[in-house]
């Protein structure tokens, strides 16, 4: 493959990329664990969609992580993504 192929590629998926990320809004949300858990029960939340990472935590960081929420602790940000029906799926 040449420069000039890839430049060629490129100028054809930047304006793509730019359509789309005009479609792509974020907002910030303070929602507490009892809440998510709710929105699990009711199914408004997803935690096991088929694109989800292949990635797991060991027992030993998932119950790190739990004590953490039990101890109030600050924890990092969660991302969901809002679907058409309003529903949303961990990401």
């Amino acid at each position: 493959m040449t420069g000039g192929q890839l430049s060629f590629d490129a100028a054809l998926l930047v304006p793509r990329i730019d359509a789309q990320i005009k479609r792509i809004h974020t907002t910030s949300l303070d929602i507490s664990f009892n809440e998510l858990v709710d929105m699990y029960r009711q199914n408004e939340l997803n935690i096991r969609p088929e694109f989800q990472r292949l990635f797991l935590w060991s027992n030993g960081a998932q119950s790190r992580f739990v004590e953490s929420l039990l101890l109030e602790m600050p924890v990092p940000p969660i991302y969901v993504l809002e679907e058409d029906d309003g529903k949303y799926v961990h990401h």
